[in-house]
């Protein structure tokens, strides 16, 4: 029984202490949040283009996304679309802005996941084969527990770095 006892307090110990953890990250993370990152891109806009707007090959790109589903299309592509990730996280995204092979710009619109963010590519045609793609994302999440996880993983930088990149690697392979 003193075992059980022993046990059950480490438990609590471990537990407060990540709480406590989790709270401090939460906390010294910020709630509304802006970044660009840019790459250079050894392919023409036209491709890059063609690569960051099929979200229908996000599940080939991305590790962590186990299935897109397209909500709604239209003649440019996507206009609504939600990924899972996980086992349970849903997100939503909606198309905001289209501009042929310059920009694609899209925001969260729903899903189970406590985020308001938006985003936009933005491709510059360098000349000779090659390009300019910018990621750019304005963002806020209020829940602490969210901004701790964001906190713990590397920061939400690495969210926006890890797409630009996909999106490159992917258009430089074709």
């Amino acid at each position: 029984m003193r075992l059980l006892y022993s046990m059950l307090g480490v438990v609590a110990l471990v537990s407060a202490l990540m709480f406590a953890l989790f709270t401090f990250l939460g906390n010294r993370a910020p709630a509304a949040f802006s970044q660009t990152y840019s790459v250079e891109v050894e392919a023409p806009s036209s491709l890059v283009w063609l690569v960051a707007k099929d979200v229908s090959q996000l599940t080939a790109r991305r590790e962590n996304i186990n299935q897109v589903t397209l909500v709604e299309l239209d003649e440019v592509g996507a206009v609504e679309w939600e990924e899972l990730s996980g086992e349970t996280a849903v997100v939503r995204y909606r198309r905001t802005d289209s501009l042929d092979q310059r920009l694609w710009a899209f925001e969260v619109a729903g899903g189970n996941v406590e985020i308001q963010a938006s985003y936009r590519y933005e491709i510059e045609d360098l000349g000779d084969g090659r390009s300019r793609l910018t990621g750019v994302e304005d963002s806020g999440i209020e829940a602490i527990a969210l901004r701790a996880a964001f906190a713990f993983a590397g920061g939400r930088e690495a969210l926006l770095r890890s797409w630009i990149d996909e999106i490159k690697q992917t258009a430089e392979a074709q």
